[in-house]
């Protein structure tokens, strides 16, 4: 009987900490990552680059009332964003149209989604792409895109005044590698060819002395 009690009370140990791990995991912060289409370690100069705010994790029936993503890398490398583009998972329309905000600098892209809407239509309540930027290569180099700052707000049903910090993490960096493109031979043959001729071929001068 004894150790029918402690087997039986080791198997609930069991479950509660069973739980409490599948409990851990459904509740886990959402993230926030990066994803391109574009080999990014194989760029040349003056190669166009779009690179993806990624949102994932957030749990079904969560809303933010707020998410900002601000990302760096080497302004010598990529310059300035060309353009940044909203992403699938904004309110579409927003409730106001300052709701989502962005900014470009040297060596920077930034995305801001605060909205006062208290409607599930107005908020983000899915995961996909927060927003895309889109850059030049400027100069050869190695190097990262990274994250500077990541923030979230879930909305509070119960006192829409006051949402809730849901946490978030920040995924890992994205390299890159850029380099010079190499001389096109097809465009040196035909030179080569035109240089040689040119050699070869007799000066007019020349020619009338000899004869």
């Amino acid at each position: 009987m004894k150790w029918a009690y402690f087997i039986q009370r080791g198997a609930c140990v069991v479950a509660v900490l069973l739980a409490a791990l599948v409990s851990s995991f459904a509740a886990a912060a959402p993230v926030v990552s990066f994803s391109s289409p574009d080999d990014l370690n194989n760029l040349i100069v003056g190669q166009s680059v779009t690179v993806r705010v990624n949102l994932a994790n957030l749990a079904s029936g969560d809303e933010l009332q707020y998410l900002a993503a601000t990302v760096n890398f080497d302004g010598a490398a990529l310059g300035i964003p060309t353009s940044i583009d909203d992403g699938a998972i904004l309110p579409s329309p927003l409730n106001d149209p300052l709701d989502f905000v962005t900014a470009s600098a040297y060596g920077l892209a930034d995305g801001n989604f605060l909205t006062a809407g208290t409607t599930s239509a107005s908020h983000i309540t899915s995961n996909g792409t927060f927003y895309t930027f889109h850059l030049i290569a400027q100069a050869p180099a190695t190097g990262q895109i990274a994250f500077n700052f990541v923030d979230a707000l879930q909305f509070n049903p119960a006192n829409p005044s006051q949402p809730l910090q849901t946490g978030i993490t920040a995924g890992a960096a994205l390299p890159f590698s850029v380099t010079v493109p190499e001389p096109a031979l097809g465009g040196m043959v035909p030179l080569a060819l035109a240089l040689l001729h040119r050699r070869r071929k007799p000066d007019p001068v020349t020619a009338a002395v000899i004869e």
